[in-house]
């Protein structure tokens, strides 16, 4: 169970969350829904443990996330902007996190692999983003978290493979065909369509993530601007005519 209890998160003078709760129960799926800058990704952060709070607290199965190695051994954290290891393959990926997960299981990552049709001895790096998404996702599974945070995960997805995905999360969530079982996930997304699962049975919530978009005040010199460029190009024109003059007549003056 993953539980968010009045979480406030602020950057200096800039509050990226106030005050947010909502809890996600067991074999239970939540969406986060939001526009870029609404604190989607701050609030999977601060769950995952990469962020303190500022206020409120994120709690995993009664504990926190930050600074808690062991609760992190069972969580896997998706981030927008991926990254893989210099030069490695899917293989040596996957043995790299076999060496950070106790519970990875090479086998079923071949498994994935095969459903999503990657080849494990491929460069990552060659990899289109919609791949590299297929890749992390197939990583995701085979660690059997607990629990898993996903930050646009459906970003760079063709339809088909989209509905591949939502089946495998869908399958891990029920315990259906693995033989392993996820207990809670949050995804943020900017549409609410991309979350939609083919499983009626799991449970899917949505946190509509609402933020006022601050006034952006205009600068002096961005008033200024339509003046000075005038100015110049008034300049430039004059400038070419000289120029062209010069070369017309020069027989004439010369």
């Amino acid at each position: 169970m993953i539980e968010v209890k009045n979480l406030t998160k602020k950057f200096g003078d800039f509050t990226a969350i106030e005050d947010i709760s909502f809890a996600v129960e067991d074999s239970s799926i939540y969406g986060l829904i939001g526009y870029n800058g609404a604190g989607k990704t701050t609030l999977l952060k601060t769950a995952a443990g990469i962020y303190d709070t500022d206020g409120g607290k994120v709690l995993l199965d009664g504990e926190n996330a930050y600074d808690n190695a062991e609760i992190r051994t069972g969580l896997f954290y998706i981030p927008d902007d991926m990254y893989f290891l210099t030069n490695a393959t899917v293989e040596g990926m996957g043995r790299f996190y076999k060496g950070m997960y106790e519970s990875f299981d090479t086998e079923l990552l071949n498994k994935i692999l095969g459903v999503f049709g990657l080849d494990k001895k491929a460069k990552l790096r060659s990899f289109s983003k919609g791949m590299k998404r297929q890749a992390e996702i197939a990583f995701a599974l085979a660690s059997r978290p607990r629990f898993m945070l996903l930050d646009e995960v459906f970003d760079g997805l063709d339809p088909q493979k989209r509905e591949i995905t939502k089946n495998l999360i869908s399958s891990f969530h029920l315990n259906l065909h693995f033989g392993c079982r996820i207990h809670s996930a949050i995804y943020a997304i900017k549409k609410r369509r991309h979350i939609s699962c083919t499983a009626d049975t799991v449970a899917i919530r949505f946190l509509l993530m609402r933020k006022e978009v601050p006034q952006i005040k205009t600068h002096k010199i961005a008033k200024r601007c339509p003046i000075m460029l005038l100015f110049f190009s008034t300049v430039l024109t004059l400038s070419f005519f000289v120029i062209l003059s010069g070369l017309l007549y020069k027989d004439y003056i010369f």
